[in-house]
């Protein structure tokens, strides 16, 4: 950008511009990109001089910001944290905005955003907002609902959708070893649930169901484990189990 220094035009006067002492041009009219010390001598045609007084220019430089996400989206109740990033930091004054307008007090180099939309972060220089100031490219923002995992009981299988990424069932609320999978073949009562994680990497857990095993069930799955003694058994029969 350029800023032009104007004399007020008289007949039969002419101009000369300095810059810090040195002569930089001629004309009413100066046109410049360079900080410095600009003064004005005038001169009539009797040779009459006069200068003004010294107008200081200050080259700002314009500011360039570009803004990251965290993640694309967030889950319900959670957030994406935005950052605004700048090369040159000194004197800037922060300000985020949506699809809406500007977002009232978010005015830090970051936001954190729990609504899905569009987002841009403004940069200006302290005190020159008119004329130094950059707005990003919008960044989008989604919001992820929570699945919502429901739990069947067929008598003899606990299973859920089969569709989600990750399972992780629990028995009365303690986490059950390498039960991983859609389905869970329970070998005590209790109430079970399961907790999955979507393509998006949103988690939720089912509500507990209560379930009973069948004996036969028990046997299929501890059979082996179970102990009936002695044998032959003369008066007394101990079995012992470990369920």
């Amino acid at each position: 950008d350029t800023i032009t220094l104007r004399a007020t035009v008289q007949p039969g006067v002419t101009y000369q511009w300095q810059k810090d002492g040195v002569i930089v041009g001629n004309g009413p009219d100066y046109t410049t990109s360079v900080s410095g010390q600009y003064r004005l001598l005038a001169t009539d045609n009797n040779q009459c001089s006069d200068s003004s007084a010294l107008t200081v220019v200050e080259v700002v430089p314009q500011p360039e910001v570009s803004v990251t996400a965290s993640a694309p989206g967030f889950c319900a109740g959670g957030n994406v944290l935005l950052e605004g990033y700048c090369p040159d930091t000194a004197g800037l004054a922060w300000q985020w905005m949506d699809d809406k307008g500007l977002i009232p007090l978010a005015q830090a180099w970051f936001y954190q955003a729990d609504q899905a939309g569009s987002y841009r972060a403004i940069v200006a220089r302290a005190g020159a907002a008119l004329v130094c100031s950059d707005t990003s490219d919008p960044v989008m923002v989604a919001a992820y609902p929570l699945p919502q995992p429901v739990v069947y009981w067929d008598g003899t299988t606990l299973s859920t959708d089969s569709t989600y990424v990750s399972y992780q069932w629990y028995c009365n609320g303690q986490l059950l070893p390498f039960a991983n999978s859609y389905r869970y073949v329970p070998a005590q009562q209790g109430g079970f649930n399961v907790v999955v994680t979507d393509s998006n990497g949103c988690e939720s857990a089912s509500p507990p169901i209560h379930v009973s095993p069948t004996g036969s069930q028990l046997f299929a799955t501890y059979g082996s484990a179970i102990r009936v003694y002695p044998n032959p058994v003369m008066t007394t029969l101990s079995v012992e189990s470990p369920v």
